[in-house]
């Protein structure tokens, strides 16, 4: 079980990870070998939350040390606030229930650790989204940057996976679909699925795109006509 692996590792000293990439706070937690079980994305450590890391070390940079984002803050896209994010991950994998576009499980939980208390006194705990961490996989974006058997899988992406990011994305109204948000992963049958990840800007109050929300936009094969079952595996 992940999260009693976890719970190990944390009582054999095994702290949270901090992911360097991202504009929110994303955590990778760990089993006592330091094998990634699950991710963490906490409420305060979105984009313009008060202890997001990012906005904290920009201002301490400024010499604004004592000034802090503050949660229900205006965000990156409009019809979310700070503090939103991980209650849209967790209503993309509830609206995913029936595993049709492969979103990693992904429930609410609150997390204690000795970690956070030091960079946050005040918090007795910190509630945020939960993920099971997916393995063997990497970003479509580093399959794109090199030349490895993942830019080939890309390249002559079936039009059913590439209609399926792209149904879910509609769906949800998600509005940061980039290649960075979406996974590889080599099965064990040496075919490839993609893995949606990130939708902390989905399900907005206000629904605003353009050519950079969707990646798949420049995909040949969303041109193509989609295969009538994936309509009929959604409405069943």
């Amino acid at each position: 079980d992940a999260l009693e692996d976890v719970r190990n590792g944390f009582n054999v000293g095994i702290k949270p990870e901090l992911s360097l990439y991202g504009s929110g706070g994303t955590y990778f937690l760990n089993d006592r070998n330091k094998w990634n079980l699950l991710v963490f994305k906490p409420e305060d450590e979105e984009p313009f939350a008060e202890n997001n890391h990012v906005s904290l070390m920009e201002m301490a940079f400024k010499g604004l040390g004592d000034i802090q984002g503050i949660t229900g803050h205006s965000g990156f896209r409009k019809g979310i606030k700070s503090g939103e994010g991980w209650k849209r991950e967790v209503a993309a994998y509830i609206i995913d229930r029936k595993h049709l576009f492969s979103v990693p499980t992904t429930v609410q939980a609150h997390i204690r650790h000795p970690y956070f208390f030091q960079r946050c006194p005040k918090l007795k705990f910190k509630v945020g989204s939960l993920q099971y961490f997916v393995e063997e996989a990497t970003y479509v974006a580093i399959g794109l940057l090199q030349s490895t058997p993942l830019l080939k899988y890309v390249i002559i992406l079936s039009v059913n996976v590439g209609s399926e990011i792209a149904f879910l994305d509609m769906y949800i109204m998600n509005t940061d679909r980039n290649d960075a948000n979406i996974l590889v992963q080599r099965r064990h049958n040496s075919e490839f699925r993609l893995i949606p990840i990130d939708h902390g800007y989905s399900l907005t109050d206000c629904f605003e795109i353009t050519d950079l929300s969707w990646c798949w936009l420049e995909w040949k094969q969303i041109r193509e006509p989609w295969d009538p079952s994936l309509k009929e595996k959604v409405l069943r």
